[in-house]
């Protein structure tokens, strides 16, 4: 069993990179990729010691892209050329930095306790995200748990939601296929399109050089997945699969699973040992 999506401290999971490949090896995955939003700061780290472990380790990165409704996200996974990155991760580190301080200015002024401090101290890491924003609501006595603070305050509309800048497709996929990667669309049902539009839109994205498709997700429906399936074989896209794991930010979610509760098979790891 393998996984190609997962979250580390050094973006908004709670496990270190070194943490979840010992996790992966418990329970006894073949292989992992990490996939941190917008950094490629914990690859090392897990690297040594999936090396150390004899496990495959997929290094990777995920990305949020310019998208009028919706969430728009992309995976880089196979990136063997990291270093090509560098610059790109400082403008999405300077976007991302510009979002947080909005969120606390908002915060600040409904009366939370907030500071760029203790959000790096919840953070553990250099990346902070709106699941860190949600464990100090909750440490805060607003909510009970990050799921509520998501539904209460941190979603599209809520009182506390930030739209963040984002890049577009093009620039994004430029830097992962610099560094070597494959440019993969992450959960398609995030972007909120019925299938005839989600298909025209997947279509229109290979044409713009989308290497593949993340077909299994804990948030994709069994029934969309075999259609994404279907779309992917008949346009010659990678397929992948993750269970998006971020630790106790989303307890749902376990290393290797899917929504359906069935576990990701080796194949979907096959493409990146070929390439």
């Amino acid at each position: 069993m393998i996984d190609l999506h997962t979250h580390s401290t050094q973006s908004d999971g709670t496990n270190t990179p070194k943490e979840l490949i010992r996790l992966a090896v418990k329970q006894k995955l073949k292989a992992i990729a990490l996939t941190d939003h917008d950094t490629i700061a914990g690859l090392k780290e897990a690297a040594r010691e999936a090396k150390k472990l004899n496990i495959i380790f997929i290094p990777g990165i995920e990305m949020e892209l310019e998208y009028p409704d919706g969430e728009f996200h992309m995976l880089g996974l196979g990136i063997t050329k990291p270093d090509k990155l560098k610059t790109w991760i400082e403008k999405l580190k300077s976007i991302r930095q510009e979002r947080n301080k909005k969120m606390i200015k908002i915060m600040k002024k409904a009366g939370i306790k907030v500071t760029m401090a203790r959000l790096r101290k919840i953070a553990g890491g250099k990346i902070i995200a709106k699941p860190h924003f949600a464990e100090l609501l909750v440490k805060a006595g607003k909510v009970k748990t990050v799921a509520e603070a998501f539904a209460l305050y941190l979603r599209r509309g809520m009182p506390f939601y930030v739209e963040k800048e984002n890049v577009s497709f093009e620039k994004a996929i430029k830097a992962i296929h610099k560094a070597s990667g494959r440019a993969v669309l992450a959960h398609p049902r995030s972007l909120r399109l019925e299938w005839d539009d989600l298909a025209a839109f997947i279509r229109r994205l290979k044409g713009m050089g989308l290497d593949g498709v993340e077909v299994f997700h804990p948030k994709c429906p069994s029934e969309l997945s075999a259609r994404l399936e279907t779309l992917a074989q008949q346009e010659n896209l990678l397929m992948t699969a993750g269970s998006d794991f971020h630790g106790k930010f989303y307890p749902d979610r376990k290393l290797s699973y899917t929504g359906s509760g069935k576990r990701i098979p080796y194949r979907f790891v096959l493409p990146f040992l070929q390439k």
